[in-house]
């Protein structure tokens, strides 16, 4: 079995676009408290991504069993 060292975190755009980024093991976001401004692929939208909502998203994600296995397999 591969193990990886890290993590995705994301949020939803307003266009209902996924927005995931990883986070590795060395930057572990659960110790440090900052923001990502990204712009969506979708709709251009600029996106900011906390760790309060980045964390929700993930077990929001992990908590749906199809989701889950997509979003697993895409790491």
């Amino acid at each position: 079995m591969l193990e990886h060292n890290f993590v995705a975190w994301g949020t939803t755009c307003k266009c209902g676009n996924d927005i995931e980024i990883l986070v590795t093991n060395h930057h572990p976001w659960i110790e440090d408290n900052f923001t990502i401004k990204t712009r969506c692929n979708k709709c251009d939208n600029e996106v900011i991504i906390d760790r309060n909502d980045a964390e929700k998203y993930y077990n929001k994600k992990m908590n749906t069993k199809k989701e889950a296995g997509r979003f697993l397999l895409n790491i």
